[in-house]
């Protein structure tokens, strides 16, 4: 990450941000986490990682003449954690920014869609900043706010976590002033150890909010006792927003939508539930705003099923649905749920859910039993957890014979020649922690070579 900033930082305001003094001031040309990137008077930020640490890297940086930070001595400025000196840094530079409204957004999956789809409803009528792709940690949060161009209206940031605490620390340097929690699932239950305690962390989304609402489903109970809650239902009419499909199909849906503020009939390209579920969390965002239900209505016409960052493909004549970029239970079962309305003929490509902890074998399973009962006709299983995944699928009633075991995540090639040794045609769900790489499983499918 090398960012040149458009408002100019220099050495003594960012000491003076914190509070850490100097003995000198200089013009800082931009600031980066990678000394590879460094260029003559940039601000290195030496962050330790699970394979390197930056700070060994610091004498590489000062060789191009850039100022450093880190936890060390001989850096130009030195912090008790270089992590939380960048966030701090970055929450300063929105407070320079002071965009008009600042949107956070979390939850257990769909995070990212839910982002991406307020984004696309705000710029019709706003100038709008948000996360790119799912950068949704300290780095990335920092990367977002230290990009914020001065023009900004609207401000949309993913917040992501692995453990309790984090996003109370993301939150806090974000400050916003509208949240959104998607859902509570069991992503990361196995650090966390229940629904009830994942719930929990994600509200602490709120910790950083000064007044403003908090957008949950009403239908979830876990996030009633939201502080300040704006709520969205598909059950209650007396809910802050109220609503009811009225048509699905694959050319689309017609969406109405009953709140405070008006009654509106959507009509959207999107058809599949969960996606709709997301586009509802992005209405309700665009109305705490203040957009009218028409100037909402002109960017949900934008958002299309082909907009989302899970993608069809044709692998070399493999028909693919490759949402390989993230998983968990919850996540596994929507992208299903979804196949399962608009194709007749799907097998899956499951890969190992990660951060289940002592779960982990009992959920692998139970994902094996879903799958048979969504119809999936042959399962590819992938990873430490294969087996698991596959006695849950011959429990659920799946033929031994259409499923294929590989345990060794180093040899990708394994599954692609199953795969192409059993191929009948059928759309291929591929479905797995990012960690894990399944999509290097596409790419020998793509390319035909082993």
């Amino acid at each position: 990450m090398r960012i040149k900033t458009e408002i100019p930082l220099t050495l003594s305001l960012i000491s003076e941000v914190l509070n850490i003094p100097i003995a000198r001031d200089a013009q800082i040309n931009a600031i980066t986490t990678d000394s590879r990137d460094c260029k003559q008077s940039d601000l290195f930020f030496a962050l330790g990682g699970e394979r390197y640490d930056g700070a060994d890297f610091i004498e590489e940086a000062k060789l191009k003449k850039a100022f450093t930070i880190s936890e060390r001595r001989e850096s130009d400025i030195t912090v008790q954690n270089t992590y939380s000196a960048l966030l701090k840094l970055s929450s300063y530079y929105k407070s320079l920014i002071s965009p008009k409204y600042t949107v956070a957004v979390t939850g257990s999956c769909g995070k990212t869609t839910v982002k991406d789809f307020i984004s696309i409803i705000l710029s019709s009528s706003l100038k709008t900043h948000k996360t790119q792709e799912n950068y949704n940690n300290i780095v990335g949060l920092s990367h977002t706010l230290l990009t914020t161009p001065i023009s900004t209206s609207a401000l949309i940031c993913e917040l992501g976590m692995n453990h309790a605490g984090e996003i109370s620390e993301l939150s806090q340097a974000l400050r916003p002033d509208i949240a959104v929690i998607t859902n509570i699932g069991t992503a990361h239950i196995g650090n966390l150890g229940s629904r009830e305690a994942i719930a929990m962390a994600k509200l602490e989304i709120e910790n950083g909010m000064q007044g403003g609402k908090t957008i949950v489903f009403k239908e979830e109970p876990l996030l009633v006792n939201a502080k300040n809650p704006y709520f969205v239902s598909f059950m209650d009419k007396n809910a802050d927003m109220y609503a009811e499909i009225r048509a699905r199909s694959e050319k689309g849906s017609e969406i109405f939508i009953k709140s405070a503020e008006y009654e509106y009939l959507f009509c959207s390209h999107l058809y599949a539930l969960h996606t709709i579920s997301s586009l509802i969390l992005a209405i309700a965002t665009a109305t705490l705003i203040g957009l009218s239900a028409e100037e909402i209505n002109v960017g949900v016409d934008k958002i299309q099923e082909a907009s989302l960052r899970q993608k069809f493909l044709n692998a070399n004549g493999y028909r693919i649905y490759d949402d390989s970029y993230n998983s968990s239970p919850d996540a596994v079962i929507s992208a299903l749920n979804m196949l399962k309305e608009r194709e007749d003929n799907i097998s899956a490509l499951i890969g190992d859910m990660l951060e289940l902890g002592d779960k982990s074998e009992k959920l692998h399973e139970y994902i094996g039993k879903e799958c048979a009962k969504h119809g999936i006709r042959k399962l590819y299983a992938f990873g430490k957890f294969a087996k698991s995944v596959a006695a849950g699928a011959i429990l659920g009633g799946i033929n031994d014979k259409n499923i294929f075991i590989n345990t060794d995540t180093s040899r990708p090639d394994i599954t692609a020649f199953q795969i192409i040794n059993s191929y009948q045609g059928e759309r291929i769900l591929v479905k797995a922690s990012h960690s894990v790489r399944v999509n290097r499983v596409i790419d020998i499918l793509r390319k035909g070579e082993f």
